[in-house]
Formats: C-alpha cells, structure tokens, sequence
C-alpha cells in the first residue's frame, strides 16, 4: 500500500471519474506511485473508470485493496460491484495484464462473500453475458470464468430471495438462480479448446453431482473435437465433475473415442494414405497411456470408479478393444482389484474364443454372429499380444506386471479333458498346431493356454525387469504339479528354443528346476528334461548337475524316480545325436551314459520296457553308437535264451510239438495273493525287448 503521511489528502468525492484518473495519471509521471490518500474517497465510478486507463493496470494491485478498504460499508458492496463488472470487460477484452489481472480476481474474490445476493446475481449475469467471447478468449491465463463457481456457490446458499434473472423469470431462492446459471451454461456453443478450463471451473461448483451431468454429457459428444493432448486432463476433470451413473459414461465415451481413432488410423495406414498428426500411432498411444493413469489415479481415489468399469466389462457395455484392455491392466495394478480384473479379462477371452471357434467350424454360426453383433468379433490373441509388444514403448512400464499376471492366469486355465498332458507349440491363427490343425479352429480351452504362453515368452523377451518374476511363477507352478503344470512346461521349452541366452542368465532358477526334477511324476519330468537338454550344451555346470542328480534317482527307492532318471539318461544320449564326438569328450561322455543305461537292466520291468524303446531311438539317431547298443539290447536277450534246448517249455506250431528257444520261466513268476489266488507276475518285458531288437535289426538293413 503506498502512502505519504506529509503530503495533503485529497476529497474526490465530488470529482468526475475523468478527473480521478487525471489525478491518478498525474501522481504516476510525477512520484510514479498512487497514494492511498488518493483513492480513500473516490466513488464506484471513479475506481471503475480507472480500469479502463490502461497507464494504471500496473498499480490497480495498490489502488483496489486501498479503495475497498477506505470505502464506505453502506457503498461498499456497489463500489465491488462496479469494480467486477469492469473487471469482466476488461478479461473479455483481453487488455489486462496477467500479473495485475490475477491479483484483482484475487481481491475482488475476498470481497464477494460481503455482496448481498442481487450484487451477486449481477456479476453472475456479466460472467454469464460474456461466457461465449470469455471461452474463446481463454488461453490459460486469468479469465472471467474464474468468478462463476464463487458467485454460485454464494448464492446456492440463499434460502429465500426475489431476484429478476435475464431471460425475463425471477428465483425465488438460491437453487433456482444455480440452474438458471448451469442451463444457460449448457445453452452456450462452447469452443473445443476450451472445455478443459470450463471443466476446471465447474469442478469447483459446491452443487450437487447430478445437477453437473448434463454439462458432463456435452462435453462427451464434443470429444472428437477435442486436441488430443487435452484428452487426460480433461478426463481427469470429467471423472471428478460426473456421478456414479456419469463416471461409467465417460468411460464408455473414451474408450469408443480412442477405438474410433485407432480404427481412423488402421485405416489410413491400410490405403497408404497420410495419418493425420493428432492420429500418429506413437502420439496416440502416448496420449492414451495418459489418460490411463488418469483413470488410474482417479480408481485410487474412489474404488467405486473401478466396481463400475467391471460392471461395465461383465455386462458388455464396454467392448474389449486396446484401450480398454489397457484400462483394465492398469486397474489391476491397484491390489483390491488386480484378480477380479484379470478374472474378467480371461473370462472374456474365453468367450471370444470359444465364439471364434464356433464360426471357424460353422459359416452358418459365423453368420448368425455377424447379424448378432453390432461388430465383428474380437480377436484376443492379436489384442493381447499387441498390448505386449505395446508396452515396450516409453509410458507403458506401469502395465508389464499385469501383462505377466494375465499371462500367468491364461497359462493357469484347466487343460482340455482329452488331452490333460499335451504340450503344444506356440503358432498363429494361419499355421497348423499339432497334426495340421489350424490354431483358430482348436477349442478355447486348448487356445487359451497357447496364448498365455505366446504373451509370456514375449513379456520375458522385452521386458528384463519382470523375468525373474517369470522364473519364480514358472519354478513355483512346476513344483506345485497342478493341472496346468504341462502348460508351464511347454512355456519352459518355448524360453528355451527362443530366448537361450536371456534364460541362460537366470542359471540358479535353473538348477533349482532340475532339483525339481525328483519331485515330479514321469508325465511331467520327461518333457521339462527335454526342454532344458539344449540349455546343457551350452552350460557344462547344467550337464554336470543334471546328470549328478539322474545318478542318485536310479537307485532311488521310488520307481517314479528311477523311471525319471531312465528318461532323462535316454534324453542325454539323444541330445548327443549331434555332437562332434571327436570336440569335447562327447564319445568319452557317450560311453559314460551308455554305462549308466547298461544299469537300468537291473531295474523293474516297467522301467525296463522304457528302456528298450528309447535305445531303438538311439540306434536310429546315431550310427556310431548302433554296435553298442545293438550289443546291450543282445546281451539281454540271451539272458532269457534257453541254454539247452532240451529244458525249454514245449511250444505248439501247427499242431506239432517244438522246441521254444526262450526260457519263458525266467520271464514270469507265478505267486498267490493275499486272497489266495494264483496270479503270475512277468519279470521281463520280453515283448518289448524283441521288438526293439527286431526293430534294430530293421534300421541295420536299410
């Protein structure tokens, strides 16, 4: 407040306005400051018309608080009228200053809450009379609107009054001037650019949430023309402004928006025609994952917003495209929330699949679905694994522990009945899975786990911060043998064919999983030990320990695990088939597994029968090993030759007794059981043992 105590006051209450603003302009060029003395007495008309002196604008944050403070209270409330109203010309006029601009919205906001309601209904009417030029003119800075939610929220609290409004009505309360303010709000073409600041300033309207929603709905049918680089504040904005019933509208609206501008640019791209710039892919997916944490925030804020967008998915009010499955993966990274949506994810995969699956064995399905459905069905598996290879772009990070939780979850899903243990390749819709069957017409529950396994290895592949995550599933659902556990299996051969040395370099998980080994059933041993054999070429420790590990199974008091250390010693002796025999002491660790087979002769009769086919596989795979194998399967059948002819049982051939060259006593033990039946034990597979040598004598003849 600038003042001089020794020079003589001034009395303009009896001054013209143009005079006051002599006076003022003279002080400024001679002392270049406005003394208090100065202003104390002028009148509303006076102050008013110095802020149309554009030489004062500087020091109107001196000459306001000075005159509303000297001002008479019964003249008061005019002189803060008058100053507002002024006030308003000049923002709409754009000649005001920002600096000197903000400090009188500021001042003049301290002194509204003094105004009766008539002073306020009056500066209602200028922001109101204005509010068109006021949007259009908004770029940011200080504007009118800023006035509108403090004068409403005053005169929403009148209980009683009579006040004439300017489409000709009177309100009879404070409630009735708020709606006359927010319908001719919403009767006004409001610029694109604007609607942010116009959210911004509604937001602060302390009214009720429902009286806001038709301006929230306005504002969703005006989306596409919207900058796109507005679109998550302005979310943002909306998601405050609207209701329970609202907040599940803007939801609905950004993700048809967002589809609409994805479908825009697929099919720009598609004709080679020029994407516009607000459509440029990288852009867009920028703006998008803004707006997604956005949403994501807001969840935080009110965990009833996330109930409603799984309402909305359940329902099939919201159409699972990319936008929406992002939503729903940053939904999940709030903890309350991450297994009901990963749930309804899946479930809605399901679903597409199962449907997909339908119409590939059935055009008269695939034809009933396109009349059914107002668009064409989903594709999931090109959803989800565009949202993986999405979230490799800068802003996307926050979505990669959801991607691995959903990828997890369809990995997870139960295993088709027929086929419980079968382990099938990763392959895309046009190339055949598994006998040539194309992946599109498999059933659901075949799919699903293929594209869990197709998401994971890619997450795994981009991603390093989330592949010792990765390990720790994969290490955990082996050992815990669900119904899935083929799944993960197959996963695990999938990292090992594609990513070798990204998984080389997680070398303790994958000790950890070999220890696993003694601890599962056949089933599942053999196919996790063929899966990691090409991982041991390249990591000498691996083989040591493998083979550390099959040496203490075979002579494990369980069968499964003398059954699993077979597997894995044939698997060795296969994974060898290729190996330079004269490099690295490949012939001399050949000779050491054919020893270790050579001790599985001794073992039962089902591990045995293993035996003798994995060694005719042997004996066709590798050449140089056939002589000694052809003499281990040899040597086994002449331990049941009859060595005098004489003493074997009798056989009949074409009715005529002969002589059996097999002592089929030492095949066969016949003993009683506890009930006290006869019951005959065979103690040698004989007939898988002279097939495999038959079949050796076969691949030796060409």
């Amino acid at each position: 407040r600038w003042s001089l105590p020794h020079r003589p006051s001034f009395a303009m209450e009896n001054v013209e306005p143009n005079a006051f603003v002599a006076a003022i302009q003279e002080a400024l060029c001679e002392r270049g400051r406005v003394e208090d003395d100065l202003v104390k007495q002028a009148d509303a008309t006076s102050i008013a018309a110095v802020m149309e002196c554009e030489e004062v604008h500087d020091h109107l944050v001196t000459v306001l608080p000075a005159a509303f403070e000297a001002a008479d209270p019964a003249h008061k409330a005019s002189l803060v009228e008058a100053v507002a109203l002024a006030l308003v010309r000049k923002l709409d006029d754009g000649t005001l200053a920002e600096a000197p601009a903000k400090k009188c919205l500021e001042t003049i906001g301290l002194e509204l809450g003094a105004l009766s309601t008539s002073h306020l209904a009056a500066i209602l009417e200028a922001v109101l009379e204005r509010l068109q030029s006021t949007l259009r003119a908004a770029n940011g800075g200080p504007h009118a609107l800023e006035l509108l939610p403090k004068c409403l929220n005053l005169l929403a609290t009148v209980e009683r009054c009579d006040v004439a409004l300017g489409d000709g009505s009177s309100a009879a309360d404070g409630a009735a001037i708020v709606a006359y303010a927010l319908k001719a709000i919403l009767a006004t073409a409001w610029p694109a650019g604007c609607m942010l600041g116009l959210a911004m300033s509604l937001r602060e309207l302390e009214v009720p949430k429902g009286q806001l929603q038709p301006l929230v709905g306005k504002m969703l049918r005006r989306l596409a023309d919207v900058e796109i680089s507005q679109l998550p504040a302005l979310t943002y904005q909306l998601l405050l402004l609207g209701d329970a019933d609202g907040k599940t509208k803007v939801l609905r609206a950004l993700n048809a928006h967002f589809d609409e501008m994805l479908a825009a640019c697929q099919s720009a791209a598609a004709k080679d025609e020029l994407v516009p710039t607000r459509l440029d892919p990288d852009h867009l997916g920028h703006v998008q994952g803004a707006v997604v944490l956005h949403i994501q925030l807001a969840v935080k804020q009110d965990q009833a917003l996330g109930l409603g967008l799984l309402r909305l998915l359940k329902s099939g009010q919201l159409r699972l495209g990319p936008f929406a499955l992002s939503l729903l993966l940053s939904l999940a990274r709030i903890k309350r929330f991450e297994e009901p949506t990963v749930s309804a994810i899946v479930s809605l995969v399901r679903s597409d699949l199962q449907l997909a699956s339908h119409c590939a064995l059935s055009p008269w399905v695939a034809s009933f679905a396109a009349l059914a459905t107002a668009c064409p069905p989903a594709k999931p598996d090109a959803l989800l694994l565009g949202a993986v290879r999405a979230s490799a772009a800068g802003g996307w990070d926050h979505l990669v522990p959801s991607l691995v939780a959903l990828a997890a979850a369809l990995l997870d899903s139960p295993p088709p009945a027929a086929s419980a243990a079968a382990l099938l390749p990763s392959s895309d819709d046009s190339a055949p899975a598994d006998g040539g069957v194309p992946t599109h017409r498999l059933p659901a529950a075949t799919r699903l786990p293929l594209l869990g396994q197709q998401m994971m290895v890619e997450v795994f592949a981009l991603h390093a911060m989330v592949r010792a995550e990765v390990m720790d599933a994969l290490c955990s659902r082996i050992l815990s043998r669900g119904d899935a556990v083929h799944h993960w299996v197959a996963l695990l051969q999938e990292l090992v064919v594609q990513q070798p040395t990204l998984l080389l370099d997680h070398a303790p998980k994958l000790k950890q999983l070999l220890e696993y080994v003694l601890h599962l059933p056949p089933a599942v041993a053999s196919p996790m030990l063929r899966s990691l054999l090409p991982l041991q070429r390249q990591r000498p420790e691996l083989k040591d320990a493998l083979v550390l590990l099959l040496r203490k199974a075979m002579f494990h008091r369980e069968e499964e695990l003398r059954l699993t250390a077979v597997h894995g010693f044939l698997l060795l002796l296969h994974g060898t088939a290729d190996a330079d025999r004269a490099a690295d002491g490949a012939l001399q660790f050949q000779l050491e597994l054919l020893g270790f087979i050579r001790r599985s002769f001794s073992q039962q009769a089902s591990i045995r029968s293993v035996l003798y086919g994995g060694l005719v596989a042997a004996f066709e795979q590798q050449p140089p090993l056939r002589d000694l194998v052809a003499e281990l399967l040899a040597s086994q059948l002449r331990t049941y030759l009859a060595s005098d002819p004489a003493d074997a049982p009798p056989d009949e051939l074409d009715g005529a007794e002969a002589e059996a060259p097999l002592d089929l006593r030492a095949c066969l033990h016949a003993t009683t059981s506890a009930a006290g039946d006869d019951v005959v034990v065979m103690l040698e597979p004989l007939p898988d043992l002279i097939r495999a040598v038959t079949r050796c004598a076969h691949a030796s003849d060409g």
